[in-house]
């Protein structure tokens, strides 16, 4: 979709007032490496015979870090059979609380309407740590949101990193000596790994 171009918004209203409706469709957010964000899309449609006027929003942010308010002056008129299409970005999960006041004549409205925003990449990201016995969270000092996975030999007595699911660690003062299979499959922060066929490899990962 262009940057500029009118979001399409389907689906029945969420609230309305006579002929006046509010549209505000649940949404599902895409991620990228650094966050994850989508477009609340809200429609205010005039299906009277008269003109209402919206005076602002208010967009309640779903991780609870506060609100975001629009507002409008003469372009928040709407004729007859108009409408009045806006995009604000989101980037938290969960429950988001919309409230579009306008001015109905000698009446001013509050349509409020509830927006669930969820995350199925993060829902099934999580879902696969579960399985794995990990733990979800930020990674490394970037912090980025992964999964540090349990391996299944974890602490077995090993002599080279293939006798490991995840590598063969060893403390820098007991080279020689048997190391012990990684506990995890993520390691951040410095460590010393057997190699096979003997010798050690110390490794800092950020």
């Amino acid at each position: 979709m262009a940057k500029d171009a009118i979001p399409v918004v389907s689906g029945p209203p969420c609230a309305t007032f006579g002929a006046i409706e509010l549209q505000i469709p649940d949404v599902d957010l895409a991620c990228s490496e650094r966050f994850c964000a989508a477009p609340l899309v809200m429609r205010v449609h005039n299906g009277g015979s008269t003109p209402v006027q919206v005076e602002r929003a208010r967009v309640r942010d779903p991780a609870g870090s506060g609100a975001m308010f629009l507002e409008w002056d003469e372009r928040g008129l709407l004729g007859p059979d108009a409408e009045l299409v806006r995009r604000v970005s989101t980037r938290g999960e969960g429950v988001s609380e919309v409230e579009v006041v306008l001015r109905d004549g000698p009446l001013r409205v509050r349509l409020t309407c509830t927006v669930h925003v969820k995350n199925s990449v993060m829902d099934a990201a999580r879902a696969a740590c579960k399985a794995c016995s990990g733990t979800f969270g930020p990674q490394g000092i970037l912090g980025r949101l992964g999964c540090n996975c349990r391996t299944h030999d974890g602490g077995k007595p090993c002599w080279g990193r293939s006798e490991c699911e995840a590598g063969c660690l060893v403390t820098p003062t007991r080279t020689g000596s048997p190391g012990q299979c990684a506990a995890s499959t993520n390691h951040f922060g410095c460590h010393t790994w057997v190699n096979d066929g003997g010798g050690t490899t110390r490794m800092c990962v950020d």
